[in-house]
């Protein structure tokens, strides 16, 4: 017998250690990507629906009451989304001293909705 060289099992327990820590790096440099694609989506999807939502005032996309508003929108990138508008009538409290100590304010809540590689995302923006 020669010492010299690997033997079989050597080379293959070798060579699954490695196979072992490529699947780990494959597996977090996927998830760091979805995780960029996912914040880059949301953060394009937030701005749009601010956008929608200061180019009119608040009155003209609120609903009845109990009901809700459904508008399609396109990020800049071609995302196609979707924004759920509801409106509350909420109290608003003045400071003391004030001539009246609430006034009704008018509370806008804008659910948008959007699916990435098979799975539904929303995020909500209140306004």
């Amino acid at each position: 017998m020669s010492s010299k060289g690997f033997t079989l099992i050597e080379t293959l327990v070798s060579l699954v250690v490695f196979l072992l820590i490529a699947l780990g790096v494959t597996f977090g440099l996927q998830h760091a990507v979805d995780g960029n694609v996912y914040d880059t989506q949301r953060q394009d999807v937030i701005n749009t629906t601010l956008s929608t939502l200061n180019s009119s005032t608040p009155n003209s996309l609120c609903p009845p009451a109990g009901g809700t508003t459904v508008l399609s929108a396109t990020t800049f990138s071609g995302l196609l989304f979707t924004i759920n508008i509801t409106c509350n009538v909420v109290t608003v409290y003045t400071p003391a001293g004030q001539t009246t100590t609430s006034v009704p304010a008018t509370q806008l809540l804008a659910t948008a909705n959007w699916t990435t590689f098979g799975v539904s995302r929303s995020v909500t923006v209140q306004q």
